[in-house]
Protein backbone atom coordinates (compact mmCIF):
# COMPACT_ATOMS: atom_id res chain seq x y z
CA UNK A 1 0.00 0.00 0.00
CA UNK A 2 1.84 3.47 -0.75
CA UNK A 3 1.19 6.20 1.72
CA UNK A 4 1.57 10.06 0.67
CA UNK A 5 2.33 13.12 2.04
CA UNK A 6 -0.27 15.54 3.29
CA UNK A 7 0.28 17.49 6.51
CA UNK A 8 -1.92 17.56 9.68
CA UNK A 9 -4.17 20.23 10.64
CA UNK A 10 -3.16 20.29 13.97
CA UNK A 11 -1.59 23.05 16.55
CA UNK A 12 0.93 22.73 18.61
CA UNK A 13 -0.55 24.09 21.97
CA UNK A 14 2.39 24.54 24.51
CA UNK A 15 0.88 24.94 28.29
CA UNK A 16 2.36 27.27 30.97
CA UNK A 17 4.25 25.14 33.68
CA UNK A 18 1.89 24.66 36.69
CA UNK A 19 4.62 24.43 38.97
CA UNK A 20 5.26 28.44 38.40
CA UNK A 21 3.36 31.59 37.81
CA UNK A 22 3.29 31.99 34.11
CA UNK A 23 3.96 35.98 34.72
CA UNK A 24 7.73 34.37 35.97
CA UNK A 25 8.30 33.25 32.60
CA UNK A 26 9.47 34.80 29.35
CA UNK A 27 6.75 34.72 26.44
CA UNK A 28 6.59 31.30 25.11
CA UNK A 29 9.31 30.52 28.11
CA UNK A 30 9.44 27.14 30.10
CA UNK A 31 11.19 25.71 33.00
CA UNK A 32 13.63 23.04 33.33
CA UNK A 33 14.95 21.97 36.51
CA UNK A 34 17.50 19.31 37.68
CA UNK A 35 20.90 19.04 36.85
CA UNK A 36 20.77 16.94 34.32
CA UNK A 37 17.88 18.29 32.20
CA UNK A 38 19.73 21.79 32.57
CA UNK A 39 23.27 20.70 31.71
CA UNK A 40 21.46 19.46 28.37
CA UNK A 41 19.45 22.60 27.81
CA UNK A 42 22.89 24.32 28.15
CA UNK A 43 24.18 21.94 25.81
CA UNK A 44 21.29 21.74 23.38
CA UNK A 45 20.21 25.53 23.06
CA UNK A 46 22.64 28.12 24.75
CA UNK A 47 21.38 30.72 22.93
CA UNK A 48 17.72 30.02 24.08
CA UNK A 49 18.45 29.67 27.47
CA UNK A 50 17.07 33.27 28.98
CA UNK A 51 18.37 32.40 32.39
CA UNK A 52 20.20 29.97 35.11
CA UNK A 53 19.02 29.67 38.52
CA UNK A 54 20.99 28.03 41.23
CA UNK A 55 20.49 27.43 45.01
CA UNK A 56 22.25 30.23 47.01
CA UNK A 57 23.12 28.33 49.88
CA UNK A 58 24.20 24.90 48.12
CA UNK A 59 27.70 23.79 49.22
CA UNK A 60 30.24 23.53 46.54
CA UNK A 61 29.46 20.36 43.96
CA UNK A 62 31.06 19.94 40.87
CA UNK A 63 28.14 19.53 38.68
CA UNK A 64 26.89 23.03 39.56
CA UNK A 65 30.35 24.52 38.92
CA UNK A 66 29.91 22.90 36.18
CA UNK A 67 26.76 24.31 35.31
CA UNK A 68 28.06 27.77 36.15
CA UNK A 69 30.90 27.62 33.79
CA UNK A 70 28.79 26.49 30.88
CA UNK A 71 26.56 29.13 30.94
CA UNK A 72 28.96 31.83 31.61
CA UNK A 73 31.10 30.57 28.62
CA UNK A 74 27.82 30.85 26.69
CA UNK A 75 26.37 34.34 27.73
CA UNK A 76 23.71 32.84 29.78
CA UNK A 77 23.24 35.29 32.83
CA UNK A 78 22.80 33.88 36.77
CA UNK A 79 20.57 34.33 39.27
CA UNK A 80 20.98 32.60 42.79
CA UNK A 81 18.11 32.48 44.90
CA UNK A 82 16.64 30.08 48.34
CA UNK A 83 15.35 26.49 48.43
CA UNK A 84 11.99 28.13 48.70
CA UNK A 85 11.91 29.38 45.44
CA UNK A 86 13.31 26.30 43.77
CA UNK A 87 10.93 24.64 45.51
CA UNK A 88 7.44 26.14 43.79
CA UNK A 89 8.97 25.01 40.57
CA UNK A 90 8.98 21.11 41.12
CA UNK A 91 10.33 18.43 43.00
CA UNK A 92 13.84 16.99 42.53
CA UNK A 93 14.89 19.88 40.94
CA UNK A 94 18.16 19.93 43.29
CA UNK A 95 18.96 23.61 43.59
CA UNK A 96 19.06 24.91 39.81
CA UNK A 97 16.65 25.32 36.69
CA UNK A 98 16.53 27.31 33.75
CA UNK A 99 14.50 29.34 31.69
CA UNK A 100 14.13 27.91 28.03
CA UNK A 101 12.69 30.30 25.00
CA UNK A 102 12.22 27.35 22.82
CA UNK A 103 11.11 23.83 22.64
CA UNK A 104 11.67 20.96 20.37
CA UNK A 105 9.45 20.75 17.14
CA UNK A 106 7.86 17.85 15.22
CA UNK A 107 8.73 18.26 11.64
CA UNK A 108 5.47 17.17 10.16
CA UNK A 109 6.55 17.99 6.41
CA UNK A 110 10.22 16.03 6.82
CA UNK A 111 8.34 13.17 8.30
CA UNK A 112 7.47 12.51 4.32
CA UNK A 113 11.24 12.32 3.49
CA UNK A 114 12.30 10.04 6.34
CA UNK A 115 13.49 6.17 5.26
CA UNK A 116 13.09 4.98 8.63
CA UNK A 117 11.08 6.69 11.47
CA UNK A 118 9.42 6.02 14.41
CA UNK A 119 6.25 8.18 16.32
CA UNK A 120 5.06 7.78 20.03
CA UNK A 121 1.64 8.38 20.24
CA UNK A 122 0.20 8.08 24.06
CA UNK A 123 -3.69 8.03 24.29
CA UNK A 124 -4.87 10.22 27.15
CA UNK A 125 -1.52 9.20 29.50
CA UNK A 126 -2.68 11.25 31.93
CA UNK A 127 0.39 10.52 34.50
CA UNK A 128 3.16 12.88 34.39
CA UNK A 129 5.85 10.38 35.60
CA UNK A 130 4.79 7.88 32.43
CA UNK A 131 5.23 10.98 29.89
CA UNK A 132 8.89 11.90 30.99
CA UNK A 133 9.92 7.66 31.12
CA UNK A 134 9.25 7.70 27.46
CA UNK A 135 10.42 11.23 26.69
CA UNK A 136 13.59 9.79 28.09
CA UNK A 137 13.34 6.39 26.31
CA UNK A 138 11.83 7.72 22.44
CA UNK A 139 15.70 10.03 22.86
CA UNK A 140 17.77 7.41 23.75
CA UNK A 141 15.68 5.12 20.85
CA UNK A 142 16.39 7.82 18.14
CA UNK A 143 12.30 8.26 18.05
CA UNK A 144 11.46 11.49 15.89
CA UNK A 145 8.54 12.67 18.30
CA UNK A 146 5.21 12.24 20.40
CA UNK A 147 1.84 12.57 19.86
CA UNK A 148 -0.69 13.18 22.41
CA UNK A 149 -4.46 14.67 22.14
CA UNK A 150 -4.96 18.35 23.57
CA UNK A 151 -7.10 17.08 26.58
CA UNK A 152 -6.87 14.59 29.03
CA UNK A 153 -3.21 14.16 28.80
CA UNK A 154 -0.59 14.97 30.90
CA UNK A 155 1.20 18.57 30.74
CA UNK A 156 5.05 18.85 29.86
CA UNK A 157 5.97 20.56 32.97
CA UNK A 158 9.84 20.84 35.17
CA UNK A 159 8.54 17.67 36.72
CA UNK A 160 8.10 15.88 33.16
CA UNK A 161 11.38 17.55 32.16
CA UNK A 162 13.35 16.48 35.07
CA UNK A 163 11.80 12.67 34.89
CA UNK A 164 12.85 13.19 31.22
CA UNK A 165 16.79 13.65 32.09
CA UNK A 166 17.27 15.24 28.69
CA UNK A 167 14.34 14.23 26.67
CA UNK A 168 12.72 17.31 26.89
CA UNK A 169 15.41 18.94 24.85
CA UNK A 170 15.51 16.53 22.24
CA UNK A 171 11.84 14.71 21.87
CA UNK A 172 8.93 17.09 20.70
CA UNK A 173 5.32 16.79 22.61
CA UNK A 174 2.91 17.52 20.09
CA UNK A 175 -0.48 18.14 21.06
CA UNK A 176 -3.41 17.25 18.55
CA UNK A 177 -6.47 18.24 17.95
CA UNK A 178 -8.16 15.24 16.22
CA UNK A 179 -5.03 12.42 17.09
CA UNK A 180 -7.82 9.86 14.32
CA UNK A 181 -7.22 12.43 11.31
CA UNK A 182 -3.78 13.21 12.19
CA UNK A 183 -2.94 9.12 12.01
CA UNK A 184 -4.42 9.27 9.58
CA UNK A 185 -2.21 11.92 7.70
CA UNK A 186 0.76 9.30 8.85
CA UNK A 187 -0.44 6.76 6.71
CA UNK A 188 -0.44 8.86 3.70
CA UNK A 189 3.05 9.65 4.39
CA UNK A 190 4.03 5.97 4.54
CA UNK A 191 3.61 4.90 8.16
CA UNK A 192 1.72 2.20 9.87
CA UNK A 193 -0.06 2.41 12.82
CA UNK A 194 0.73 -0.62 15.88
CA UNK A 195 -1.21 -0.59 18.92
CA UNK A 196 0.38 -2.19 21.66
CA UNK A 197 -2.14 -4.68 23.40
CA UNK A 198 -2.66 -7.33 25.59
CA UNK A 199 -4.95 -8.99 23.26
CA UNK A 200 -2.97 -8.30 20.00
CA UNK A 201 -2.84 -10.26 17.37
CA UNK A 202 0.90 -10.68 17.27
CA UNK A 203 3.71 -11.25 19.85
CA UNK A 204 6.10 -7.97 19.64
CA UNK A 205 9.05 -10.52 19.41
CA UNK A 206 7.67 -11.87 16.44
CA UNK A 207 6.13 -8.55 14.81
CA UNK A 208 8.02 -7.30 11.05
CA UNK A 209 7.84 -3.74 11.63
CA UNK A 210 7.68 -1.41 8.82
CA UNK A 211 10.64 1.36 8.44
CA UNK A 212 8.11 3.82 9.73
CA UNK A 213 5.66 3.24 11.94
CA UNK A 214 3.34 5.40 14.60
CA UNK A 215 2.97 3.20 18.01
CA UNK A 216 0.30 3.73 20.01
CA UNK A 217 0.39 3.03 23.69
CA UNK A 218 -3.46 3.55 25.42
CA UNK A 219 -4.07 4.86 28.83
CA UNK A 220 -3.33 2.08 31.86
CA UNK A 221 -7.46 2.61 33.26
CA UNK A 222 -8.87 2.55 29.58
CA UNK A 223 -6.97 1.33 26.75
CA UNK A 224 -6.57 2.60 23.28
CA UNK A 225 -10.25 4.71 22.59
CA UNK A 226 -12.17 3.08 20.04
CA UNK A 227 -11.58 6.53 17.76
CA UNK A 228 -8.04 5.82 17.80
CA UNK A 229 -8.30 1.64 17.45
CA UNK A 230 -9.92 2.31 13.98
CA UNK A 231 -7.11 4.38 12.81
CA UNK A 232 -4.11 1.33 14.02
CA UNK A 233 -2.99 -1.72 10.87
CA UNK A 234 -1.89 -4.19 13.73
CA UNK A 235 -2.12 -4.62 17.69
CA UNK A 236 0.63 -6.16 19.12
CA UNK A 237 0.84 -8.19 22.31
CA UNK A 238 3.93 -7.78 24.52
CA UNK A 239 4.85 -11.55 26.40
CA UNK A 240 4.68 -11.61 30.23
CA UNK A 241 4.52 -14.82 32.55
CA UNK A 242 1.48 -13.31 34.65
CA UNK A 243 -2.16 -12.83 34.16
CA UNK A 244 -3.90 -10.13 35.34
CA UNK A 245 -1.69 -7.46 35.32
CA UNK A 246 -0.21 -5.05 32.72
CA UNK A 247 2.90 -3.20 31.80
CA UNK A 248 3.49 -0.05 33.09
CA UNK A 249 2.55 2.65 29.76
CA UNK A 250 6.25 3.47 30.02
CA UNK A 251 7.66 0.67 30.47
CA UNK A 252 5.60 -1.25 27.59
CA UNK A 253 6.74 1.71 25.07
CA UNK A 254 10.58 1.35 25.84
CA UNK A 255 9.84 -2.85 25.60
CA UNK A 256 8.40 -1.62 21.76
CA UNK A 257 10.80 0.96 21.09
CA UNK A 258 14.08 -1.33 21.88
CA UNK A 259 12.12 -4.66 19.39
CA UNK A 260 11.79 -1.45 16.48
CA UNK A 261 15.30 -0.01 16.98
CA UNK A 262 16.88 -3.83 17.28
CA UNK A 263 15.37 -4.20 13.66
CA UNK A 264 16.33 -0.85 12.46
CA UNK A 265 19.41 -0.05 13.95
CA UNK A 266 20.13 3.24 12.14
CA UNK A 267 17.89 6.00 13.29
Amino acid sequence: MKRGSKSPHHKNTARPSRGAKASALPPGGRWVIGWHSVMEALKVRPGAIAKLFLKSDAPKDPAVAQLDSMARSSGVSIDKHPAGFFDKLGGGHQGVACQVLESPQLDWEGLGERDTSILLVLDEIEDPHNLGAVMRSAWLMGADGILTPQIRTADVTPTVAKIASGGAEHIPVDPQSNLPRSLSILKEKGFWVFGLEEEGSTDLWETDFPPKIALVVGSEGRGIRSSVRGQCDQFVRIFQCETGASYNASVAAALALGEFRRQHKTP
